[in-house]
């Protein structure tokens, strides 16, 4: 359908006075002058002649079941109990790493409205939305899901203020901006700007105005799938359950509870909605888990019509609740106060553990006198000034530990780099071996000596890295380095470095696991040439929040003489340890010097 012919549905000086229907075309014709301070509203939505057809038949849109188009696309970020400053930042994150990094959205396909309460991120319909009766089912399991952070806003009569209308609240006018005009401003700049605007004399429309555009975000549209009728009988799962959502994985995996089947069911359903599972996949797990197939359907049509969604403290979830998910820090619960006995009970199954294959013992792969374990659940920060192999060091030690899943996010080094410093110290080979022999004979057999290691070089969010680990369950996690770790909303380096440190002491303990932080120091290790426990990067949160913190010294501060010196600074439950080396970097080895 031609769109000089679309339909909108809009109201005037407030939004109860809606069911007038205008074309598209003249929505600026509804612009008043800011003296007039007159609020404005559109559809989310337009539409056709039908719409009009609709409204003039029942008086409101609600029940029509014609055809939506989408003519722009509109994220609406609410302020609601955020700061000022925390609402800035997260739309400059939503903006600038959700949509233009992560997703390629180009910046001049974006425009910035502030509207007093929040934020509205306008854009075209990238994502080629095609014009349906069933189209904001479409529109919202996409828009929801790949911005859950956003306000579901996607149903088809929802109402959306008008660029440039009055805010009666909040006093100000909604106002745009382009995305470099909103990352040179600060929250009170924009405020003010909303507060003082004087109408649309002079402005340059252009800067806001889209051109016709592919649609290349085509290939995230996401369709609800309707489900079939598939009769079976309850049965067993085999699950390996991770620390994402434990309580309806724990659900799932356990015989329905008499008098809360069906309340169980639309949880796991609900869950299960929320990342991304077709409702068909819902309905068939909800029957195999109840062996109650009609059952099973109604909830999971349910589900997909009217978007249940329930919260932690819900009370069939909290029932499922497991302190290791990594959800459960978001809870507004009692402290986890445990009991002596409680207390006995988990020390017992503790001892009971076979540590090998969980952790290991520095005794183990060098020669020592004494045990020196690592544990999960610890945090190891291994440190030193630059030049004296800290990442090699690192990349030695778990080389030697096969049987412990390793993550290794080599954050400063490029992925061919890492792979072949991995081959070098495995293979003694220096850089020139590998790269002949791999073209030689190819990639498996220098590869094979380090299968166990998974390694990612894009530095994450740590809500991401976070989330990642829950869900692969290394039991060995290397950051190599802290400060490559960024956090959404936190721009000051020291205040950074001190949450990524607790995030990454908290992830240990909870999914069980040993983290190695490869850390940095400050200018007084440089200078001085001799690194010890408070010379580390940041606040003396970082070696307060660690188990263990190696250093890495050269000998008589002399980086050029090959010769190394790993200590233990701080060791909370082990012994003293004290290892020599010489650091061969042909082939990125550190070789134990026994007599030291």
């Amino acid at each position: 359908m031609d769109s000089d012919i679309r339909m909108v549905e809009i109201a005037t000086g407030h939004v109860s006075n809606r069911n007038q229907v205008v074309p598209l075309k003249d929505v600026p014709k509804y612009r008043f002058e800011p003296g007039q301070k007159t609020e404005v509203y559109h559809s989310w939505y337009a539409f056709d002649e039908q719409l009009k057809q609709h409204i003039n038949g029942v008086g409101t849109i609600q029940g029509f079941n014609g055809v939506y188009y989408v003519e722009n696309i509109i994220l609406d970020y609410d302020k609601k109990d955020l700061t000022d400053d925390a609402l800035y930042k997260a739309v400059h994150w939503l903006v600038n790493t959700e949509l233009i990094e992560d997703l390629g959205v180009n910046e001049n396909h974006l425009v910035i409205w502030y509207s007093g309460t929040g934020f509205h991120i306008e854009m075209p319909n990238l994502f080629g939305f095609q014009p349906s009766t069933s189209l904001p089912g479409i529109v919202k399991e996409t828009l929801t899901t790949l911005f859950p952070e956003c306000d579901n806003i996607y149903d088809g009569a929802r109402l959306i203020r008008a660029g440039y209308s009055f805010n009666e609240k909040k006093s100000n006018f909604k106002i745009p901006f382009t995305v470099s005009q909103f990352n040179n401003h600060q929250m009170p700049a924009i405020i003010e700007e909303s507060q003082s605007w004087e109408g649309l004399q002079g402005l340059d429309w252009s800067q806001y105005e889209f051109k016709e555009v592919k649609a290349y975000l085509k290939h995230l549209v996401k369709y609800p799938v309707k489900s079939e009728q598939v009769y079976t009988v309850r049965s067993q799962f085999r699950m390996d359950p991770n620390s994402v959502v434990t309580c309806m994985q724990t659900a799932l995996n356990s015989p329905p509870v008499v008098g809360e089947r069906n309340d169980t069911m639309m949880r796991i359903a609900s869950w299960m909605r929320r990342w991304g599972m077709p409702e068909k996949v819902v309905a068939h797990t909800l029957t195999e888990w109840s062996g109650l197939q009609s059952e099973a359907g109604e909830v999971a049509r349910k589900i997909f019509d009217t978007g249940y969604e329930y919260s932690c403290k819900d009370g069939i979830m909290s029932k499922w609740c497991k302190t290791n998910c990594i959800y459960f820090k978001h809870k507004d619960y009692n402290m986890n106060v445990m009991n002596v006995d409680d207390m006995a009970e988990q020390y017992a199954e503790f001892l009971a553990k076979d540590m090998t294959e969980s952790s290991f013992n520095f005794k183990d792969i060098y020669t020592m006198k004494n045990d020196y374990w690592v544990l999960p659940g610890e945090l190891v920060v291994v440190t030193g000034n630059t030049g004296m192999g800290k990442s090699t060091f690192v990349m030695n030690l778990v080389t030697q530990i096969p049987h412990l899943s390793c993550l290794f996010l080599s954050l400063e080094n490029h992925k061919h780099l890492t792979f072949r410093r991995f081959c070098q110290m495995t293979s003694l080979m220096d850089k020139n071996e590998v790269n002949d022999e791999i073209k030689r004979s190819g990639v498996q057999k220098l590869q094979s000596a380090f299968q166990h290691i998974q390694v990612c070089c894009d530095p994450p969010e740590i809500s991401r890295l976070v989330d990642g680990i829950a869900r692969s369950k290394p039991k060995v996690v290397v950051v190599d380095t802290t400060d490559m770790v960024f956090m959404k909303g936190v721009y000051d380096e020291i205040t950074k470095m001190n949450e990524v440190i607790g995030q990454l002491k908290s992830v240990a303990q909870n999914q069980d696991c040993i983290v190695i932080a490869v850390h940095h120091v400050n200018k007084d290790a440089e200078r001085e040439g001799f690194v010890k426990l408070g010379h580390l990067k940041g606040t003396s949160n970082t070696y307060q929040k660690a188990d263990k913190v190696l250093t890495i010294n050269a000998k008589d501060n002399d980086r050029d003489s090959g010769f190394r010196m790993v200590k233990a600074e701080k060791s909370r439950d082990e012994d003293y340890m004290q290892l020599g080396f010489t650091f061969h970097k042909p082939h990125m080895l550190f070789k134990q010097v026994i007599d030291v």
